[in-house]
């Protein structure tokens, strides 16, 4: 039999209890590791949620979804509070607006009330960026002169559906001719002349196909 005496016994404890301590002080420590890295993660997560939740904010309230539709999606629009350009949307320059958005194909729609020019109503256009003064689609196409006169007295919708196939032209919602387009598919701006002293634009919107 081994024979064990007293002064071994005492230093196997101390070094047995000197285990412990190290143990407990490593579990103490990774305890508060623990405990930091989740109030961190925690942390994250709640700066991550404000964050969505202040995109998703900002994305409503620069876009109304109450105007989508079965077969459209609002992608653009102003809505000419107090009666200006949205200077975020558009680049005006002297009497006229370029947007700074560009679309291939989809519905433009514009709804205005407009004062007759000597050289005819003020401009409701489609342009590309290397011709801005040149109509590539004239939104007010579907206007003959016997009309004009009639629609400088109120607000009227003037609208496209245009695709790649062709251009569904619509006046106050009512479909008057369709066009084909053989246009090269580029994306082209709005190009909208400022309202003249008795013209008012109440909106202009952008939707894409749901389809």
């Amino acid at each position: 039999m081994v024979e064990i005496r007293g002064r071994d016994l005492l230093i196997a404890m101390q070094r047995g209890f000197g285990c412990i301590t190290v143990i407990a002080t490593l579990t103490i420590f990774l305890i508060v590791v623990f405990n930091q890295t989740s109030n961190i993660y925690q942390t994250l997560s709640l700066a991550y949620a404000a964050k969505k939740v202040v995109t998703t904010t900002s994305v409503q309230n620069d876009f109304d979804f109450s105007l989508d539709s079965d077969e459209w999606f609002i992608i653009w629009h102003d809505e000419f509070h107090d009666g200006k350009f949205d200077g975020y949307k558009w680049d005006v320059q002297g009497s006229t607006a370029l947007s700074n958005y560009s679309l291939l194909y989809g519905k433009i729609e514009i709804r205005a009330r407009l004062t007759m020019l000597p050289e005819g109503l003020p401009g409701l256009w489609l342009v590309s960026e290397e011709r801005p003064d040149a109509p590539a689609i004239n939104m007010q196409h579907l206007i003959t002169p016997a009309m004009e006169a009639s629609l400088t007295e109120d607000f009227h919708t003037y609208a496209i559906e245009w695709s790649q196939e062709g251009i569904d032209w619509f006046l106050d919602g009512q479909e008057k001719f369709t066009t084909p387009y053989d246009g090269s598919g580029e994306r082209l701006f709005l190009y909208v002349t400022t309202p003249p002293q008795g013209s008012e634009i109440d909106y202009v919107r952008v939707f894409k196909s749901t389809i």
